[in-house]
């Protein structure tokens, strides 16, 4: 504010200033002063409208990058396609079913939490299934193939105490539909010849 420097009451310096015939040289000084006040006022107010788009842009991130609940899943089966569901050779050590999870919007997202998976085939005859070990999560589990046919894959979800684990979205327990695989034979060892006489 012109005429003012806060604590300093500009018209008394220049007072002084008359005294010892330097007020020109004290008017410029002050000039500047004010000026240099102006600068620093917007430069607090800049900082104070980065300050809040720093803490915009903060709030847009932490929303973007955390994930949405997991909605639904699916049992995806490795290995090629076939008419029914998806083969494995019956010469295969194991093959490998996970489980996807999405959310409302069908992007990938995590397990919910404390949710625990079984697995099962409805024909261990025809293929067998286990947790694979190796995934801590249990989202993973190894098909062993017995014999030649088609067996059906569930997952099962629950919660910690057994019962069936729920929707966030508080519209029943998950349901997870089934995936068939195939077993079928593998390649032949060898080619038989034979000529007819």
């Amino acid at each position: 504010m012109p005429g003012s420097l806060g604590s300093v009451d500009a018209e008394e310096l220049r007072a002084h200033a008359s005294d010892r015939g330097c007020e020109a040289a004290l008017d410029e000084a002050i000039e500047i002063i004010e000026q240099l006040a102006v600068v620093v006022e917007r430069q607090e107010r800049t900082i104070g409208q980065q300050a809040a788009t720093v803490r915009d842009l903060s709030g847009t991130i932490a929303r973007l990058t955390q994930r949405r609940p997991a909605v639904s899943a699916a049992v995806l089966i490795e290995g090629p396609t076939t008419m029914s569901g998806t083969s494995i050779s019956i010469d295969d050590r194991t093959g490998k079913a996970k489980l996807a999870w999405e959310d409302d919007h069908g992007d990938v997202t995590s397990k919910p939490d404390g949710a625990l998976v079984s697995w099962s085939s409805n024909d261990v005859a025809v293929a067998t299934i286990a947790v694979d070990t190796a995934d801590p999560t249990g989202d993973t589990a190894d098909i062993t193939p017995v014999a030649v046919g088609t067996a059906v894959i569930t997952a099962t979800v629950t919660a910690a105490d057994g019962t069936p684990l729920q929707k966030p979205d508080g519209t029943g327990p998950f349901t997870i539909p089934p995936a068939e695989v195939d077993v079928v034979p593998g390649a032949a060892d060898q080619v038989v010849l034979s000529v007819a006489p």
